[in-house]
């Protein structure tokens, strides 16, 4: 059982990287949320990565405010008061230090998107903005297992990841795994 533990880690986290590549380029919603708003694998970049708040600074291009602060104000101003995070929840959803929980986040996403209801196109923008915050949290706890199994065993983690860190890896299998479907969708025809 131990031998074959990292193996079956590694596999795990591939897998979880190959789905949110393949939903990246062949789900419509996840298609328009990224034309929208930002390119999933900008959540990957940075080290350490910091999904949730790359999702932010998304919102915050998407809805052509310079600040994430002037986002909060924009948003604050369509919510439920009782429903809207505290600044000192704001800011460390904006630092990256903690994921938004769905349910917390979700009266936010839902002010989001009215604030945006223009850029839409006809679509529903709570799931275009819904996208971005679904591939957000599986990224975080793909990088947050990663890094677990990294401290865990250095040696091993480099030895079946190949990179010297979680977030390395984290955009060198989603470019892998985009590239790998791109393929697979062009030889079946269907991009």
């Amino acid at each position: 059982m131990e031998q074959t533990l990292a193996p079956r880690l590694k596999a795990w986290l591939e897998l979880q990287m190959s789905i949110l590549a393949k939903v990246s380029l062949t789900n419509g919603i996840a298609i328009a949320s990224q034309g929208i708003c930002g390119s999933f694998r900008n959540m990957l970049i940075g080290s350490p990565a910091k999904p949730g708040q790359t999702m932010l600074r998304h919102f915050q291009h998407f809805a052509c405010l310079g600040s994430l602060a002037k986002l909060k104000d924009a948003v604050a101003d369509l919510c439920a008061e009782p429903q809207f995070p505290s600044d000192a929840t704001f800011i460390r959803w904006c630092s990256g230090s903690i994921f938004p929980a769905q349910k917390r986040f979700e009266p936010f996403l839902q002010a989001l998107a009215q604030l945006g209801a223009e850029q839409f196109l006809g679509q529903s923008g709570e799931q275009l903005l819904f996208a971005q915050f679904y591939v957000a949290r599986r990224f975080t706890a793909v990088l947050a297992m990663a890094d677990l199994w990294r401290c865990a065993d250095v040696i091993a983690t480099e030895k079946y990841v190949g990179a010297a860190s979680p977030s390395q890896w984290a955009v060198e299998s989603f470019e892998h795994w985009q590239h790998h479907w791109r393929e697979m969708l062009t030889i079946k025809g269907l991009s």
